[in-house]
């Protein structure tokens, strides 16, 4: 896995977005794919640590087959309302960026017939695809403690929205798109308005 720095601003060329995709397009030894291309080992191997084990437990296959992976954004909030209320203007952006960034056809070596497979995999959590509708902080985490407590949930890190807020740190996070192969051209020698497009 690999993580970025932080962004303190909204620059149309961070550095190390372009230097990334630039080193994939002229070595096309790697694709980004949100499943496993070529198949994988079922099941994998598990991450050491109590909770591991737990989910491992409680979710059986679930577990198993949860070998995917996606482009998280973490964006810093100043509190669960303005975070809450962000996510409620997010929801309707969330299919087609799904959509728009769908790059999993393959799973365990077949072609699956559908562009996002990851998006159908992950959703079969039972708190994952868009964040509900929240009118207030406090009906989100009465939500999410009933969740807890009728053990539909492990724990509050059991929370898989689409977007959502954190439930141990400030930022907010979204894991909507998966990323998409590198483009022919490198981002370095398009202008900012072609490599980063202004949202509608």
């Amino acid at each position: 896995m690999r993580t970025s720095p932080r962004c303190p601003t909204t620059s149309p060329h961070p550095a190390h977005l372009v230097t990334i995709n630039d080193s994939l397009v002229a070595t096309k030894r790697i694709i980004s794919s949100g499943t496993p291309v070529l198949g994988q080992h079922t099941p994998p191997p598990l991450t050491a640590g109590v909770r591991y084990a737990e989910s491992l437990a409680a979710v059986g296959a679930l577990d198993h087959e949860q070998t995917v992976c996606a482009c998280h954004v973490h964006v810093g909030m100043s509190d669960l309302t303005t975070a809450l209320r962000v996510g409620n203007h997010l929801r309707r952006w969330l299919p087609p960026l799904i959509a728009m960034s769908g790059n999993s056809p393959y799973w365990n070596a077949h072609d699956t017939g559908y562009d996002n497979w990851r998006a159908l995999t992950w959703g079969r959590w039972p708190a994952a695809g868009p964040l509900p509708q929240f009118e207030s902080a406090a009906y989100f985490e009465s939500l999410v403690d009933d969740l807890v407590t009728s053990e539909t949930l492990l724990d509050r890190g059991g929370l898989y929205w689409t977007s959502a807020p954190p439930t141990t740190s400030p930022p907010w996070r979204s894991a909507s798109p998966t990323l998409l192969p590198p483009p022919p051209t490198p981002w370095s020698s398009l202008p900012p308005s072609k490599a980063w497009p202004s949202p509608p």
